[in-house]
């Protein structure tokens, strides 16, 4: 968990880094509260507000932005993965396998394009809701190319960390498992638990039934998975939530403004 968060930290903290000025000790802080507010809200929209914490109200229209792309890079990650060891799931697809790897290689293309776009994610957001004017940032907000790489990479640790560690409790409950199952299995219900909307009161549900549902497909404990889904999440989520909620003392409710920003 140290390990996952420090990565996620240091990931927000070197893009945002870019726009506006945050030490390491908020970006610990920031980080923390965004995972307690995370779960208080429908697909952890409140995450973005945590992270607004220690940033100046007139660099929040810019951290948006710069937030999304570190978000996105995360989700890009996990579907190139579920993508990539899709073919190897034993599931009926109704295409033949080199059908299915050549949509599966344009797929790929059009998400590294997409992210590595230096306007198109900011038009696209701004076609979906105007009051965000990403466009007027253009010239304001530049992640150059060598920036988003980095981004990609602190994701791929991450991703190999959450991996490893669903792969690891897979193994402990249900030794039967073969690692490269419980490594396939791990990729494939990490994709499906990020594409099912999810309020936060059903976050957890979806997530351990996603994991009972493909391990009793595979022919393997679903008992074990569930366990391990929810051992998971409170790895990751619960306990770094409740360390985040320290930082509720410095937000005022009423007037949802943030008294412990930096400007």
């Amino acid at each position: 968990m140290p390990f996952n968060w420090g990565i996620e930290v240091l990931k927000w903290r070197t893009l945002v880094q870019e726009v506006s000025k945050v030490s390491y000790w908020q970006a610990i802080r920031s980080v923390l509260f965004g995972v307690s507010l995370s779960l208080l809200t429908p697909n952890r929209l409140g995450e973005l507000g945590g992270r607004l914490l220690y940033i100046p109200r007139t660099d929040h229209l810019k951290v948006l932005y710069v937030n999304t792309l570190c978000s996105f890079s995360q989700l890009m990650i996990t579907v190139v993965i579920a993508l990539i060891m899709l073919p190897y799931f034993p599931f009926e697809f109704g295409m033949a396998k080199n059908l299915l790897w050549t949509l599966i290689i344009v797929l790929l293309a059009l998400l590294f394009y997409i992210y590595f776009s230096s306007t198109l994610v900011k038009r696209l957001i701004s076609k979906i809701n105007n009051r965000f004017q990403f466009r007027k940032l253009e010239s304001l907000v530049k992640i150059p190319k060598h920036s988003r790489l980095r981004t990609l990479l602190f994701s791929t640790l991450r991703y190999a960390i959450f991996l490893g560690q669903f792969s690891l409790l897979f193994q402990i409950f249900d030794p039967s498992i073969p690692l490269q199952t419980a490594i396939l299995a791990s990729g494939i219900i990490f994709f499906v638990s990020t594409l099912i909307p999810t309020a936060w009161i059903s976050d957890l549900a979806v997530r351990t039934s996603a994991a009972f549902i493909i391990m009793e497909h595979l022919g393997y404990s679903g008992s074990a998975a569930l366990i391990s889904s929810l051992l998971l999440w409170a790895i990751n989520l619960f306990f770094p939530a409740l360390l985040g909620l320290f930082e509720f003392r410095k937000v005022n409710w009423v007037q949802l403004k943030s008294f412990g920003r930096a400007d």
